[in-house]
């Protein structure tokens, strides 16, 4: 009875992995690239983005952004991207550099002022977005019959350092080697030889 069952229970778990959506493909790169931010206590910063839209099919919308921390002193983050109902074709790549004005970016994040130096707010980005089979645009579209999947995520890394980290980790990098140097350039005293007693 066995054999009979793994074979079946194979061809199920490959219809399962073929029909599942493409939505782990499409690609988040957070502007600056490593998500890190630089800002003083009591301003405003925010991150741009590139968005990749790997399904060759389905069109990407973002319903929404999210920066997730575990820090106590954390700022006040605004979604930007869920404003926009920004949308990706298929095998497509949408770019925008962060820009507080207009409101363009993943999102803003507003740096306490009461924020000490040297204070680093890690997490994560989070892009929560649907998929439909047709643009949101076209003439016919349907939001109930066009949608293939929703509440699709995708991640990437960030961070919102003080500037005073940064200038103490620039410090530390330039002291190292000048410290190396200086040790290399003195002289070395050496004790002189002894000599046993001779009588």
């Amino acid at each position: 009875m066995n054999k009979i069952i793994k074979p079946f229970a194979g061809l199920a778990l490959a219809l399962t992995m073929l029909s599942a959506p493409a939505a782990q493909a499409s690609i988040l790169t957070p502007d600056p690239a490593n998500g890190a931010l630089v800002g003083a206590p009591g301003t405003i910063v925010g991150w741009g983005f590139s968005l990749h839209n790997d399904d060759p099919l389905n069109y990407l919308l973002v319903s929404s952004a999210t920066f997730q921390t575990d820090s106590a002193a954390s700022g006040t983050f605004s979604d930007f991207l869920g404003l926009q109902s920004l949308e990706v074709a298929p095998l497509t790549t949408v770019v925008q550099a962060f820009d507080l004005g207009n409101q363009l970016g993943i999102g803003s994040y507003a740096i306490p002022s009461f924020a000490s130096s040297g204070t680093v707010v890690s997490g994560r980005l989070l892009l929560t977005f649907d998929l439909y089979s047709r643009s949101i645009d076209a003439a016919d579209f349907d939001p109930d019959t066009d949608l293939v999947s929703s509440g699709n995520v995708i991640a990437a890394d960030a961070a919102v350092p003080e500037p005073a980290t940064l200038l103490l980790l620039g410090l530390g990098a330039f002291a190292i080697p000048r410290r190396r140097r200086a040790r290399s350039a003195s002289p070395r005293h050496s004790c002189p030889r002894r000599h046993p007693l001779r009588h």
